[in-house]
């Protein structure tokens, strides 16, 4: 039996949301268990973003240009890719370098 190829418009490979769309959402559901005190894992969630939100800065200072929301992720992509990872899929050590990562993504794209 053949499978029916399937055709994919550009739109729907895109993602639904943006950084920024995930972030309030983040917040809003924070604003809902407000009252609950803050677990380690919601923690570490915020020290993730925060740390995630300095490498594209640091990013930006490199490229002398500030990213589009698509650019940024693509280098998340790229980031998560590339990171090596456990059996669990947490990563095993620190986050490729972002200029790293906008390095391949020059490469992929021949910019």
């Amino acid at each position: 039996m053949k499978k029916k190829s399937q055709k994919f418009a550009y739109d729907n490979m895109l993602p639904k949301m943006t950084l920024e769309d995930v972030f309030w959402v983040v917040m809003e559901e924070r604003k809902v268990i407000k009252n609950q005190p803050a677990t380690d894992e919601d923690l570490r969630v915020e020290n993730n973003i925060a740390v995630i939100d300095q490498r594209f800065s640091d990013l930006a200072v490199i490229i002398e240009r500030e990213l589009t929301e698509e650019e940024e992720s693509i280098i998340l992509d790229i980031v998560d890719e590339f990171t090596p990872k456990k059996k669990d899929g947490n990563y095993l050590c620190s986050l490729l370098p972002f200029d790293y990562a906008w390095e391949i993504y020059q490469a992929r794209n021949n910019l």
